[in-house]
């Protein structure tokens, strides 16, 4: 399918798009943005586990020097960057879906002198222009706001606000359904939008790109809510390269407006997991509340050949749910592996995110497994292996997800899992009172063996009522991390980072 970036917009003006979705029907009496601002502020007064959604109302956090309790690892210097979202108020209004806060980077600093933490929000089109109106304008992926505007493309709803990535010395903050933002490295200013060319320029642009050795970037955006001779939906795949900007995109029709979040690559292929939470247009809901879990539609795997975008492969998989990948493994067999964090439907998005946010349940908790999907030499319907192994947010101990199939780890509330590339598990435990988040890898030198280093990540002390940097050695025999970072403040949970080494 050619790429058309007119016929792309114009498919999407009469639809149903992200950051354009009409208000929910369960908002018109006392509208929702308002019941939810009164619900959450009541709750979350007596519920410390509240205190991650709530909303940053100023621009930026001045650095401020964190107290270390334990050991810093010598070894251990850099700078950590995570994103996620953080404005959630504007008045008397409340966004009620965790994807629609405005991004806010958060910045570690980790030297012989300590660890310092700033954070500033992602100066975006739309965070400009509401905050020079005083007030949201503009609807969110799962949010209704009073009055709100009309979205004419994806970007007057992009709080870019789901991950920060580094690309050709700047950051590149990222949502899932409009451009990158650059920003400033070290003091974490806004540069500007990005625009990798004019056929592609406000197209969606996911959250989870891939980076390989040889300064390849790979990344797709979906457009499920655009239509082609064949339905419903289309998937966007590009490749970048740091020094040469963008070098291919196509759009790849789908074969039915399903849901995915990330994908995976091995040295040949890139791996999308097309979920049968489908998308049914529909006036008075959101977006996200246009969604249908349609498990007899089963799921879709892709395998698209990176040397020849036309060199697709469909093969039938189970019904689920899937945000992220771990990594993928092409084995010489033909097998191919993907190791996921498997849901068995997709109430985490329909619900979970809904409950947290106006103070309905405490965590986003829903059962999550890691899984292997396997696809056989012959492409034939792939098998689902799930694992005794519950959590999300997963990463893996070498540099490049295209080295697929080694050591793994992922977050399961107040503790880590990590994965051995036989399957075992050792879990990682948080001090009590502690809620984890996504976690990096940091190799404690570059002849180490695959695994031996440091898992450092944000966490939130329940008890204190403050924001932490928790620092596990993977080598130590103790569970326990082997240094712990507070910050006199509050910072709200986040999703995604990048660790920088010094």
């Amino acid at each position: 399918m050619a790429l058309n970036r007119r016929r792309f917009v114009q498919g999407l003006a009469g639809a149903t798009c992200i950051a354009g979705a009409p208000i929910a029907a369960w908002a018109k009496s006392e509208h929702a943005s308002e019941r939810c601002y009164r619900r959450f502020a009541a709750r979350v007064r007596d519920n410390p586990a509240l205190d991650p959604y709530r909303s940053i109302n100023v621009d930026a956090l001045p650095p401020q020097t964190m107290r270390i309790e334990g050991q810093l690892p010598k070894g251990l210097r850099g700078v950590l960057y995570r994103n996620g979202p953080a404005g959630f108020e504007r008045g008397r209004a409340r966004y009620q879906h965790w994807f629609d806060g405005d991004g806010m980077v958060q910045r570690f600093e980790i030297s012989e002198r300590g660890i310092v933490h700033g954070g500033r929000k992602v100066v975006t089109g739309k965070y400009r222009a509401e905050s020079d109106a005083g007030r949201f304008l503009f609807r969110g992926s799962g949010s209704s706001i009073p009055d709100a505007a009309p979205s004419p493309n994806n970007d007057s709803g992009n709080p870019a606000t789901i991950t920060v990535v580094p690309w050709n010395d700047e950051l590149l903050a990222l949502w899932e359904g409009g451009s990158a933002f650059a920003l400033n490295p070290d003091t974490l200013d806004t540069k500007r939008r990005i625009v990798w060319s004019e056929e592609t320029d406000g197209m969606p642009f996911s959250a989870h790109p891939v980076l390989e050795p040889d300064g390849t970037m790979w990344n797709f955006g979906l457009a499920h809510w655009a239509r082609h001779s064949e339905g419903q939906g289309v998937r966007a795949i590009y490749r970048l390269h740091v020094r040469r900007g963008l070098e291919k995109a196509e759009l790849v029709p789908l074969p039915f407006a399903g849901y995915m979040h990330s994908f995976a690559v091995t040295p040949r292929w890139l791996a999308f997991y097309v979920a049968p939470h489908v998308l049914e247009p529909k006036a008075g809901s959101s977006y996200v509340d246009s969604h249908r879990f349609r498990p007899t539609l089963g799921g879709r795997i892709l395998l698209v050949d990176k040397n020849d975008f036309k060199n697709r492969r469909w093969v039938d998989a189970p019904a689920g749910f899937v945000f992220h990948f771990a990594d993928a493994l092409e084995r010489p067999d033909g097998e191919i592996q993907l190791r996921v964090c498997w849901f068995d439907n997709a109430d985490p998005m329909q619900k979970s995110m809904h409950g947290v946010m106006c103070g309905d349940q405490a965590s986003v908790d829903e059962t999550v497994k890691v899984a292997t999907l396997r696809i056989r030499s012959d492409w034939s319907r792939a098998r689902l292996e799930r694992s005794g192994i519950e959590g999300e947010f997963p990463g893996i101990a070498r540099r490049f997800q295209s080295e697929g199939g080694g050591v793994l780890w992922v977050t399961d509330n107040d503790r880590l899992h990590v994965v051995s590339r036989g399957g075992s598990a050792r879990t990682l435990r948080a001090p009590e009172g502690f809620a984890l988040e996504e976690h990096r890898f940091v190799p404690a030198s570059p002849e180490s063996p695959e695994g031996a280093g440091w898992l450092l990540g944000t966490a939130y002390d329940q008890k204190q009522r403050q924001s932490a940097l928790t620092i596990f050695d993977t080598r130590s025999a103790s569970p326990e991390p082997v240094a712990v970072a507070r910050m006199e403040r509050r910072i709200p949970f986040g999703f995604h980072g990048w660790f920088v080494g010094a």
